[in-house]
């Protein structure tokens, strides 16, 4: 586990695009430097998720770096 702080991040209606932004750049990081290792990221809320998701697919777009998240099945989710 590992904590990065984002100085110019804002929580704004659930979500944090500076915060998703960085959580991307990591992600493309982690799959440059290690894709044989996985990684997994946790949000408080639903909405953050679709922010880091969207995020990922414009970062996709404008690279040839192939990573997917995928969501764990088998671990419940709060309503």
């Amino acid at each position: 586990m590992e904590y990065v702080y984002v100085s110019d991040g804002v929580y704004n209606k659930r979500g944090n695009i500076k915060e998703a932004e960085k959580i991307v750049e990591l992600l493309a990081n982690h799959f440059i430097n290690h894709p044989e290792r996985s990684v997994g990221i946790i949000t408080f809320s639903i909405n953050q998720q679709s922010v880091i998701e969207k995020k990922r697919r414009t970062y996709r777009k404008g690279t040839a770096l192939q990573f997917d998240i995928g969501e764990r099945q088998d671990y419940p989710r709060s309503k």
